[in-house]
């Protein structure tokens, strides 16, 4: 089953098939805040806020708008306290692979300019309408462009078929279920020490950023909780610690033991995602750990209050 949304340790897997060439990433004529001075150094800042992502349709199914609402109040481990992993910067080398543009860029600087470009890359993944009529997962899928876009380095770059690493096929041969996230290459690869290198992609060209109609690598990508992904790229995206707590925990989330339940398992399902691509970003750990604690401790008093009413 395919369905379309926008918005490591050995857990993650990708399986694209062999392919002899890598993903540039969008080029440099296309981010020119990335040039920059050899004996410049750059710390990072603030990220500036983005649009939230809008569901991408194909087949005339569209994916659940919020990744809570996908779900269920299944047995869930709840330890303590869930460990912030060592972080590693982005491997430079790898970097450098599917970025060749980019050259000695540091990966810090990478990220500290990513946010000027964020907004209008937000609006590249908001426009793009994946176009199939396939129940099979291609190799590449057309991806229309709804709105006119007249800036280079907005039309995404990939598209991820995500699928559960952890869902065993009930019949063997049975297709995986995949949700289908159109991407820009540099945000993962900039954020994630262990996210995989891409195949080619002609939809990074400045000519891919003046047309309707793309064509647009598809690769498989297997996580924990595919569930959890859209908060988890909305955030590489935006950098907003402040929206990304809100987003975790909303107002009222604790007023039963479902919706408790529902935020515990949103909460650990990105948290397994950021392990598995090895995010490296401090701050969305430390948003990681302080909702996880509340979210404890509200399901501590509350079994407290059911057991002495």
């Amino acid at each position: 089953m395919i369905q379309a949304g926008h918005h490591n340790n050995k857990v993650n897997k990708i399986a694209s098939g062999s392919h002899k060439s890598h993903a540039r990433c969008t080029p440099a004529t296309h981010l020119p805040f990335l040039r920059r001075s050899r004996q410049r150094r750059y710390t990072q800042h603030k990220m500036v806020k983005g649009s939230p992502l809008a569901p991408a349709q194909i087949n005339g199914a569209v994916a659940p708008a919020t990744a809570a609402a996908a779900l269920s109040c299944a047995k869930l481990e709840l330890p303590a306290k869930l460990e912030r992993p060592v972080l590693q910067e982005v491997n430079i080398q790898n970097l450098r692979k599917a970025c060749p543009e980019l050259k000695d860029t540091p990966p810090s600087y990478v990220r500290e300019k990513l946010q000027l470009l964020a907004p209008a890359m937000l609006v590249g993944l908001q426009s793009a309408q994946i176009l199939s009529s396939k129940t099979q997962l291609p190799q590449e899928l057309q991806v229309l462009m709804t709105d006119s876009i007249n800036m280079a380095g907005v039309s995404p770059t990939h598209i991820l078929a995500v699928a559960s690493s952890r869902a065993p096929r009930t019949t063997p041969g049975a297709p995986l279920k995949v949700t289908l996230f159109p991407i820009h290459t540099a945000v993962f690869a900039a954020n994630c020490s262990s996210f995989p290198l891409l195949p080619a992609s002609s939809a990074a060209t400045p000519e891919a950023n003046y047309s309707r109609k793309l064509t647009i690598p598809v690769v498989r990508l297997a996580i924990p909780s595919p569930e959890a992904f859209p908060l988890l790229q909305t955030y590489l995206y935006h950098k907003d610690v402040d929206r990304l707590r809100d987003s975790l925990l909303p107002t009222n989330y604790a007023s039963s033991l479902q919706n408790i339940v529902q935020r515990a398992s949103l909460i650990k399902g990105l948290w397994m995602n950021g392990h598995a691509l090895g995010v490296v970003d401090r701050g969305f750990w430390e948003v990681i750990e302080e909702c996880w604690e509340e979210v404890i401790r509200s399901l501590s008093q509350l079994t407290t209050v059911n057991h002495s009413s």
